[in-house]
């Protein structure tokens, strides 16, 4: 995770980048890697401006990512159990 604030003429934003991997255990494999990018508009002055633009974006690229995450994890579940019921 990697947190900027970005100074541009027609304002501050805060940038926010997000890898996720995800790894099984009993095998090491990868599951699950995503890479992604969101930003936001600093609506107020100063670094709590630029806090609040770091926060939303943090929880933009978080509402996104999880679900994937969330679905990979019940399909590989799904997948070895259906494996060991056989």
């Amino acid at each position: 995770m990697d947190f900027e604030e970005v100074d541009e003429p027609t304002g501050v934003k805060g940038r926010v980048s997000l890898e996720l991997t995800l790894i099984r255990s009993r095998d090491r494999q990868v599951v699950f890697f995503e890479r992604r990018q969101a930003e936001f508009g600093a609506e107020e002055k100063g670094v709590a401006g630029v806090v609040s633009a770091l926060n939303s974006a943090t929880q933009q690229l978080l509402d996104e990512m999880m679900p994937g995450v969330v679905a990979r994890v019940e399909n590989d579940y799904r997948e070895a159990s259906s494996k060991t019921a056989k």
